[in-house]
């Protein structure tokens, strides 16, 4: 193995549909990932959807930025 790090995304990209009509929405489902760009000089990232909604108009898009997970957080669950 390399000593390099591995590229994780800077950000999450979830979506929660309308339920059928109502101002309610769904459960929100992680449909995607914002990675860096490999250029430092290009600003914004790359949108890549792992699962691409039918029509995204008819829900909410939401974008969480992606914090590294402590490996033992030493409690029991």
């Amino acid at each position: 193995m390399s000593d390099e790090k591995k590229t994780q995304p800077t950000h999450r990209v979830s979506f929660a549909a309308k339920r059928d009509g109502q101002d309610e929405l769904g459960r929100a489902v992680e449909i995607g990932a914002i990675w860096p760009r490999t250029d430092p000089e290009k600003e914004g990232g790359i949108l890549r959807f792992d699962v691409e909604p039918k029509d995204l108009s008819d829900g909410v898009l939401f974008v969480r930025e992606n914090r590294p997970r402590e490996k033992d957080s030493g409690r029991e669950r």
